[in-house]
């Protein structure tokens, strides 16, 4: 909002899932919508959607019974559920509808976070193709989507990432 930035990748926007789902990582109502508002060339990646963040000392019962990945000592990440992936997709997608300038989605088809892997506490192909439907279902069908296949983790994606984000900001140039 200061004008520092001519574009943004937002990697990791996990705060959206706190301020549906709930937890410790609160986005507020503008997370994800300030960029867009504003105009300026976004790419918006599916990453870290697919858990809340929890002190390890406080989670309250709502979430004790669900997969969970200590991330550290002090933090422990709770699965989202299917029902609740299916709102964080929609909401993905209000935001990416509400941008004002250019904007693209890329979602990393093998796994959406750490332990978002084959045989990881986290992997739940159900759960994360109800956000991928909700996500298209809502989304501008404008908006560029890129499914790579590959996780999110990988430096491959990093790579890839970072090489369509550059394609956009050239492309707004012209």
């Amino acid at each position: 909002e200061a004008g520092q930035f001519v574009g943004v990748i937002d990697f990791t926007p996990s705060e959206i899932v706190g301020t549906i789902v709930g937890g410790i990582h609160y986005g507020g109502d503008r997370r994800m919508k300030r960029v867009g508002a504003l105009g300026i060339p976004q790419l918006m990646v599916t990453t870290c959607v697919d858990f809340s963040v929890h002190h390890t000392t406080s989670m309250s019962e709502k979430f004790k019974n669900r997969p969970i990945y200590d991330h550290n000592p002090e933090f422990a990440l709770a699965r989202c559920t299917k029902e609740e992936m299916g709102e964080i997709g929609a909401y993905f997608a209000e935001c990416a509808n509400a941008s004002r300038g250019p904007v693209e989605v890329i979602i990393p088809e093998h796994g959406y976070s750490i332990p978002n892997v084959p045989g990881g506490v986290f992997w739940d192909r159900d759960a994360d193709a109800n956000f991928e439907k909700e996500l298209l279902n809502n989304l501008n069908p404008n908006i560029p989507v890129t499914k790579l296949p590959m996780h999110a983790n990988s430096p491959e994606f990093g790579v890839a990432v970072a090489k369509e984000f550059l394609s956009l900001m050239n492309s707004t140039k012209n």
